[in-house]
């Protein structure tokens, strides 16, 4: 016998910074906002990846929709 659970998720949390890097190793903090939109998409796209690679799984299809 096979069933099926469902369960309320929280969504993934959505920072207010992204990391910077110096030569040095040290880190700090850059706002969200004061990133350029393709550079959020960039990032968002390495996580969605990361993701996906982190659980095993092929990500589905993309529609590119115009």
């Amino acid at each position: 016998m096979k069933t099926t659970i469902e369960v309320d998720l929280k969504p993934f949390i959505v920072p207010n910074f992204a990391i910077e890097k110096d030569a040095d190793g040290d880190t700090k903090g850059i706002k969200l906002s004061k990133l350029t939109p393709e550079t959020l998409d960039k990032m968002c796209r390495d996580f969605t990846t990361s993701v996906f690679g982190k659980a095993g799984k092929q990500q589905p299809p993309t529609c590119v929709c115009k």
